[in-house]
Protein backbone atom coordinates (compact mmCIF):
# COMPACT_ATOMS: atom_id res chain seq x y z
CA UNK A 1 0.00 0.00 0.00
CA UNK A 2 1.16 3.48 -0.82
CA UNK A 3 0.65 6.96 -1.15
CA UNK A 4 0.52 8.18 -5.28
CA UNK A 5 1.38 10.99 -6.89
CA UNK A 6 2.01 11.20 -10.90
CA UNK A 7 1.81 8.01 -11.40
CA UNK A 8 4.44 6.71 -9.04
CA UNK A 9 5.07 5.84 -4.97
CA UNK A 10 5.36 9.00 -2.04
CA UNK A 11 7.89 8.17 0.21
CA UNK A 12 6.46 8.92 4.05
CA UNK A 13 9.09 11.65 5.12
CA UNK A 14 8.32 15.55 5.33
CA UNK A 15 10.77 16.07 2.55
CA UNK A 16 8.80 13.94 0.07
CA UNK A 17 5.38 14.79 0.87
CA UNK A 18 6.33 18.66 0.49
CA UNK A 19 7.34 18.02 -3.14
CA UNK A 20 4.88 15.71 -4.11
CA UNK A 21 1.81 17.98 -2.31
CA UNK A 22 3.71 21.43 -2.16
CA UNK A 23 0.07 23.65 -1.59
CA UNK A 24 -0.54 21.12 1.08
CA UNK A 25 -3.35 22.25 3.73
CA UNK A 26 -4.28 20.75 6.70
CA UNK A 27 -7.02 18.95 5.86
CA UNK A 28 -7.15 16.03 4.25
CA UNK A 29 -9.01 13.54 1.80
CA UNK A 30 -7.92 9.92 1.60
CA UNK A 31 -9.29 8.00 -1.66
CA UNK A 32 -8.70 4.09 -1.31
CA UNK A 33 -10.07 2.39 -4.73
CA UNK A 34 -11.76 -0.61 -4.79
CA UNK A 35 -11.27 -4.39 -6.09
CA UNK A 36 -9.18 -4.57 -9.34
CA UNK A 37 -8.88 -0.58 -9.75
CA UNK A 38 -6.06 1.55 -8.45
CA UNK A 39 -5.89 5.10 -7.89
CA UNK A 40 -6.55 6.02 -11.72
CA UNK A 41 -9.50 5.19 -11.60
CA UNK A 42 -10.94 8.02 -9.77
CA UNK A 43 -10.24 9.46 -13.57
CA UNK A 44 -13.17 8.22 -14.31
CA UNK A 45 -15.33 10.15 -17.16
CA UNK A 46 -12.81 13.11 -16.33
CA UNK A 47 -13.16 14.35 -20.25
CA UNK A 48 -17.00 14.46 -20.10
CA UNK A 49 -17.38 15.78 -16.28
CA UNK A 50 -14.59 18.06 -16.58
CA UNK A 51 -13.51 17.36 -12.97
CA UNK A 52 -12.47 14.86 -10.23
CA UNK A 53 -13.96 14.43 -6.41
CA UNK A 54 -10.35 15.39 -5.41
CA UNK A 55 -10.26 18.49 -7.95
CA UNK A 56 -13.65 19.20 -6.15
CA UNK A 57 -12.22 18.98 -3.16
CA UNK A 58 -9.52 20.77 -3.44
CA UNK A 59 -11.10 23.43 -4.50
CA UNK A 60 -12.68 24.12 -0.86
CA UNK A 61 -9.25 23.91 0.38
CA UNK A 62 -9.13 20.07 0.98
CA UNK A 63 -5.72 18.10 -0.32
CA UNK A 64 -6.23 15.16 -1.78
CA UNK A 65 -4.37 12.22 -1.27
CA UNK A 66 -4.91 8.72 -3.33
CA UNK A 67 -3.73 5.52 -2.75
CA UNK A 68 -2.55 2.13 -4.06
CA UNK A 69 -3.81 -1.27 -2.69
CA UNK A 70 -3.30 -4.83 -3.24
CA UNK A 71 -6.80 -5.83 -2.98
CA UNK A 72 -5.96 -9.35 -2.98
CA UNK A 73 -4.88 -9.13 0.09
CA UNK A 74 -7.38 -9.73 3.34
CA UNK A 75 -9.63 -7.02 4.18
CA UNK A 76 -7.70 -7.06 7.93
CA UNK A 77 -4.17 -7.28 6.59
CA UNK A 78 -4.96 -4.42 4.44
CA UNK A 79 -6.27 -2.73 7.67
CA UNK A 80 -3.60 -2.54 9.66
CA UNK A 81 -1.22 -1.38 6.28
CA UNK A 82 -3.95 1.51 6.41
CA UNK A 83 -3.74 2.26 9.84
CA UNK A 84 -0.03 2.50 9.85
CA UNK A 85 0.33 4.24 6.53
CA UNK A 86 -2.01 6.97 7.78
CA UNK A 87 -0.53 7.23 10.72
CA UNK A 88 3.38 8.21 9.17
CA UNK A 89 1.38 10.23 6.46
CA UNK A 90 -0.05 12.44 9.55
CA UNK A 91 3.33 12.51 11.02
CA UNK A 92 5.29 13.42 8.12
CA UNK A 93 2.59 15.87 6.78
CA UNK A 94 4.19 19.44 5.96
CA UNK A 95 1.68 21.35 7.60
CA UNK A 96 -0.13 20.39 11.18
CA UNK A 97 -3.32 18.04 10.48
CA UNK A 98 -6.37 19.04 11.62
CA UNK A 99 -9.01 17.13 9.78
CA UNK A 100 -8.98 13.76 8.21
CA UNK A 101 -11.66 12.34 5.54
CA UNK A 102 -11.82 8.85 4.12
CA UNK A 103 -13.62 8.26 1.18
CA UNK A 104 -13.51 4.38 0.24
CA UNK A 105 -14.73 3.09 -3.42
CA UNK A 106 -16.40 -0.43 -2.97
CA UNK A 107 -13.95 -3.17 -1.03
CA UNK A 108 -11.64 0.13 -0.26
CA UNK A 109 -14.68 1.20 2.45
CA UNK A 110 -13.93 -2.40 4.33
CA UNK A 111 -10.70 -1.27 4.10
CA UNK A 112 -10.71 1.46 6.00
CA UNK A 113 -13.20 0.45 7.98
CA UNK A 114 -10.67 -2.54 9.32
CA UNK A 115 -8.15 0.32 9.39
CA UNK A 116 -10.25 1.97 12.38
CA UNK A 117 -10.15 -0.98 14.44
CA UNK A 118 -6.45 -1.11 14.11
CA UNK A 119 -5.32 0.13 17.68
CA UNK A 120 -2.33 2.89 17.60
CA UNK A 121 -0.40 3.61 20.47
CA UNK A 122 0.84 6.86 20.05
CA UNK A 123 0.16 10.09 21.56
CA UNK A 124 -2.29 11.67 18.75
CA UNK A 125 -3.41 8.62 16.80
CA UNK A 126 -4.77 9.32 13.36
CA UNK A 127 -8.21 7.99 13.49
CA UNK A 128 -9.06 10.65 16.19
CA UNK A 129 -8.27 12.98 13.30
CA UNK A 130 -11.09 11.44 11.35
CA UNK A 131 -14.07 13.70 10.85
CA UNK A 132 -16.02 11.66 8.34
CA UNK A 133 -16.05 8.68 6.33
CA UNK A 134 -18.00 8.08 3.01
CA UNK A 135 -18.49 4.52 1.52
CA UNK A 136 -19.55 4.53 -2.40
CA UNK A 137 -21.11 1.04 -3.28
CA UNK A 138 -19.48 -0.55 -0.45
CA UNK A 139 -20.92 -4.16 0.27
CA UNK A 140 -20.26 -3.96 4.06
CA UNK A 141 -22.68 -7.10 4.32
CA UNK A 142 -21.05 -8.82 1.38
CA UNK A 143 -21.68 -9.08 -2.70
CA UNK A 144 -23.85 -11.26 -3.94
CA UNK A 145 -22.03 -11.22 -6.88
CA UNK A 146 -19.14 -12.61 -5.41
CA UNK A 147 -20.90 -15.54 -4.00
CA UNK A 148 -22.22 -17.03 -7.26
CA UNK A 149 -18.36 -16.82 -8.35
CA UNK A 150 -18.70 -19.19 -11.47
CA UNK A 151 -21.88 -17.43 -12.89
CA UNK A 152 -20.68 -14.14 -11.65
CA UNK A 153 -17.56 -14.44 -13.50
CA UNK A 154 -19.06 -15.63 -16.61
CA UNK A 155 -21.80 -12.80 -16.93
CA UNK A 156 -19.51 -10.01 -15.59
CA UNK A 157 -16.59 -11.42 -18.18
CA UNK A 158 -19.26 -10.25 -21.08
CA UNK A 159 -19.41 -6.45 -19.45
CA UNK A 160 -16.18 -4.53 -20.70
CA UNK A 161 -16.92 -2.40 -17.47
CA UNK A 162 -16.97 -5.65 -15.52
CA UNK A 163 -14.54 -7.83 -16.86
CA UNK A 164 -11.86 -7.28 -15.14
CA UNK A 165 -13.41 -7.92 -11.67
CA UNK A 166 -15.06 -11.37 -13.37
CA UNK A 167 -11.56 -12.19 -13.94
CA UNK A 168 -10.76 -11.35 -10.12
CA UNK A 169 -13.21 -13.89 -8.91
CA UNK A 170 -11.97 -16.71 -11.28
CA UNK A 171 -8.99 -16.17 -9.76
CA UNK A 172 -10.12 -16.44 -6.04
CA UNK A 173 -7.60 -14.10 -4.41
CA UNK A 174 -8.49 -13.79 -0.30
CA UNK A 175 -9.49 -9.63 -0.76
CA UNK A 176 -12.62 -12.50 -2.54
CA UNK A 177 -13.43 -14.27 -0.12
CA UNK A 178 -13.60 -11.17 2.04
CA UNK A 179 -15.77 -9.78 -0.14
CA UNK A 180 -18.45 -12.54 -0.18
CA UNK A 181 -19.08 -11.68 3.70
CA UNK A 182 -18.16 -7.97 3.93
CA UNK A 183 -17.18 -6.80 7.93
CA UNK A 184 -20.04 -7.83 10.59
CA UNK A 185 -20.93 -5.37 13.79
CA UNK A 186 -17.22 -7.05 15.37
CA UNK A 187 -15.91 -3.83 13.20
CA UNK A 188 -17.40 -0.89 14.94
CA UNK A 189 -17.96 2.75 13.23
CA UNK A 190 -14.87 5.33 14.23
CA UNK A 191 -16.71 6.73 17.13
CA UNK A 192 -15.98 10.41 16.19
CA UNK A 193 -16.76 10.00 12.51
CA UNK A 194 -19.73 10.85 10.47
CA UNK A 195 -20.90 8.20 8.08
CA UNK A 196 -22.09 8.67 4.40
CA UNK A 197 -23.10 5.53 2.58
CA UNK A 198 -23.90 5.52 -1.12
CA UNK A 199 -25.31 3.21 -3.04
CA UNK A 200 -26.38 3.21 -6.50
CA UNK A 201 -29.29 1.44 -8.86
CA UNK A 202 -29.42 0.56 -12.82
CA UNK A 203 -32.81 1.82 -12.12
CA UNK A 204 -34.13 5.00 -11.34
CA UNK A 205 -35.73 3.88 -7.85
CA UNK A 206 -34.27 1.33 -5.76
CA UNK A 207 -37.42 0.07 -5.60
CA UNK A 208 -37.71 -1.52 -8.69
CA UNK A 209 -38.00 -4.89 -8.84
CA UNK A 210 -34.63 -4.68 -11.59
CA UNK A 211 -32.96 -2.56 -9.10
CA UNK A 212 -33.87 -4.68 -6.02
CA UNK A 213 -32.28 -7.75 -7.10
CA UNK A 214 -28.79 -6.27 -8.87
CA UNK A 215 -28.32 -3.06 -7.23
CA UNK A 216 -25.47 -1.47 -9.11
CA UNK A 217 -24.49 -4.50 -11.00
CA UNK A 218 -22.01 -5.58 -7.94
CA UNK A 219 -23.53 -4.51 -4.82
CA UNK A 220 -27.15 -4.19 -3.64
CA UNK A 221 -28.72 -1.31 -1.77
CA UNK A 222 -29.17 -2.44 1.79
CA UNK A 223 -25.44 -4.15 1.31
CA UNK A 224 -24.08 -0.55 0.49
CA UNK A 225 -26.32 0.66 4.11
CA UNK A 226 -25.13 -2.18 6.10
CA UNK A 227 -28.87 -3.05 7.00
CA UNK A 228 -29.20 -6.95 6.97
CA UNK A 229 -32.86 -8.40 6.31
CA UNK A 230 -33.85 -8.38 9.86
CA UNK A 231 -33.74 -4.75 10.86
CA UNK A 232 -30.19 -4.31 12.39
CA UNK A 233 -27.96 -1.85 10.94
CA UNK A 234 -24.28 -0.95 11.37
CA UNK A 235 -24.17 2.44 11.23
CA UNK A 236 -27.40 3.61 12.44
CA UNK A 237 -27.10 7.52 12.91
CA UNK A 238 -25.43 7.08 9.18
CA UNK A 239 -26.38 9.95 6.26
CA UNK A 240 -27.38 7.53 2.84
CA UNK A 241 -27.48 8.81 -0.36
CA UNK A 242 -29.04 6.66 -3.69
CA UNK A 243 -27.78 7.34 -7.04
CA UNK A 244 -30.74 6.41 -9.78
CA UNK A 245 -29.63 4.95 -12.83
CA UNK A 246 -25.90 4.12 -12.35
CA UNK A 247 -23.61 1.16 -12.04
CA UNK A 248 -20.83 0.65 -9.72
CA UNK A 249 -18.13 2.14 -11.53
CA UNK A 250 -20.63 5.83 -11.92
CA UNK A 251 -19.71 6.08 -8.43
CA UNK A 252 -16.12 6.68 -8.77
CA UNK A 253 -16.73 10.22 -10.49
CA UNK A 254 -20.26 11.17 -10.69
CA UNK A 255 -22.11 14.70 -10.06
CA UNK A 256 -24.38 14.02 -7.08
CA UNK A 257 -21.53 12.24 -5.47
CA UNK A 258 -19.18 15.47 -5.84
CA UNK A 259 -22.52 17.76 -4.70
CA UNK A 260 -22.71 15.06 -2.02
CA UNK A 261 -19.45 15.44 -0.81
CA UNK A 262 -18.63 19.06 -1.23
CA UNK A 263 -21.44 19.59 0.94
CA UNK A 264 -20.48 16.60 3.64
CA UNK A 265 -16.72 17.74 3.88
CA UNK A 266 -17.92 21.49 4.39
Amino acid sequence: MAVRSAGADVSLDRASLTTAFPGATGRIVVFLHGLCENESYWNRRREQRGTTYGEALAADGWTPVFLRANTGLGLRPNGVELAGLVQRLVEAWPVEVTRVALVGHSMGGLVMRAAGAVATEVDRPWSELVSDVVTLGCPHLGAPIAQGIGHGSRGLGRLPETAAFGRILDWRSVGVHDLVVGLAEDVPPLPRARYRLVSATLTTSPRHPVGHVVGDLLVRVPSAYGRDRYGAELFPDAEVLHVGRADHFDLLNHPRVERALRDWLT
